[in-house]
């Protein structure tokens, strides 16, 4: 797993994950005491990915 905590370090992942047919996203929102949610993770996969 990789922490991406920079806009450059984002185009690099965005840049290989290009290079594959599709990519899982999965998301987490926070919806405590407000009418609207807060995006709080973003969660990318590729095929090959290492999950561990």
């Amino acid at each position: 797993m990789q922490t991406i905590t920079t806009t450059e370090a984002l185009a690099e992942y965005c840049a290989r994950a290009a290079q594959h047919p599709y990519v899982t996203v999965d998301t987490e929102f926070l919806r405590e005491r407000t009418y609207y949610s807060k995006l709080c993770l973003v969660q990318l996969a590729v095929p090959g990915d290492d999950a561990g």
